[in-house]
């Protein structure tokens, strides 16, 4: 252990440390058994049995204060974002190097590296990105269904420690009741019927599901939307969750709306679709 008080995933707990490996196997009490472990259902139950607990608002607001971080050492938070979270505020204030300027790095200077994840759990999808010096806002709208990852590292270049306050405010939004809703399978497709009034400036189509990033395993359920012309659009055909599509000016007339159980390493998966006309719930058949 290096014995500075950082943590295991500062330490690099998690990577395969070859050395040791190559020395365990070849002293022959290397165990041939996969383990028959199986992690939770819930992400947020996931990590709780590493340790790691989702931050808790007052009143929609969270904060603390991140106390003398050591240069590459990582405080982690995060934030459970269901459907009814539209945005996510990151505020970063009271910046406090330890040390005084002419004792920091001298060509950088002592500064924070701040990193805010989106929800999705295996790959990185970047939210905000930044070396933080002064008072900093990541503004993270429309966040996927899942947990919101917030890093603050004391930048490894530091010659000193590093502390700041961090503020997170949620905004929730009223939902409407589903426009329709139903049971999928992998591969299966299921399609709806909606129909859209004239005149409107704006229509939303969201799709959301049980298995999405705040479970474990994950499904990646696709929304194609097509027009009355029969001219479709895909851009609810991606990674994300929930699935989100806004046409501007959407033509009067009846409008499909795909459902595509595209991988589900479920049997089956229960979904449920949002669609709005300038914030008017929409029924689908």
């Amino acid at each position: 252990m290096i014995g500075d008080g950082s943590g295991r995933i500062d330490q690099g707990n998690g990577y395969l440390d070859a050395v040791a490996a190559l020395r365990r196997l070849r002293s022959g009490r290397a165990n041939n058994e996969i383990s028959d472990d199986e992690p939770s259902g819930s992400v947020v139950d996931n990590i709780r049995a590493l340790g790691f607990k989702p931050v808790k608002f007052n009143d929609g607001v969270f904060s603390t204060r991140v106390q003398n971080l050591r240069p590459g050492e990582v405080a982690h938070f995060f934030v459970e974002t269901t459907d009814q979270v539209n945005r996510l505020v990151v505020h970063l204030r009271n910046i406090t190097p330890q040390l005084p300027p002419e004792k920091q790095n001298q060509l950088f200077g002592d500064d924070l590296f701040v990193r805010v994840a989106d929800a999705p759990t295996s790959f990185f999808s970047p939210r905000g990105d930044d070396f933080v010096r002064a008072n900093t806002d990541f503004v993270i709208d429309e966040p996927q269904t899942g947990l919101v990852r917030i890093g603050i590292q004391g930048d490894w270049t530091n010659a000193g420690r590093m502390s700041a306050d961090l503020v997170v405010e949620r905004s929730l939004k009223a939902l409407l009741p589903e426009s329709a809703e139903g049971r999928i399978s992998d591969q299966q497709q299921v399609e709806f019927r909606v129909n859209m009034p004239a005149g409107r400036t704006n229509a939303t189509f969201e799709l959301f599901w049980n298995n999405d990033w705040s479970a474990y395993p994950t499904n990646d359920l696709d929304m194609v939307v097509c027009s009355p012309d029969g001219a479709c659009n895909f851009q609810g055909s991606t990674l994300s969750s929930p699935e989100r599509v806004v046409i501007g000016k959407p033509v009067a007339g009846t409008w499909r709306v795909v459902v595509i159980g595209f991988t589900l390493n479920t049997r089956k998966d229960k979904f449920k679709l949002r669609i709005t006309a300038d914030g008017e719930r929409l029924k689908a058949k």
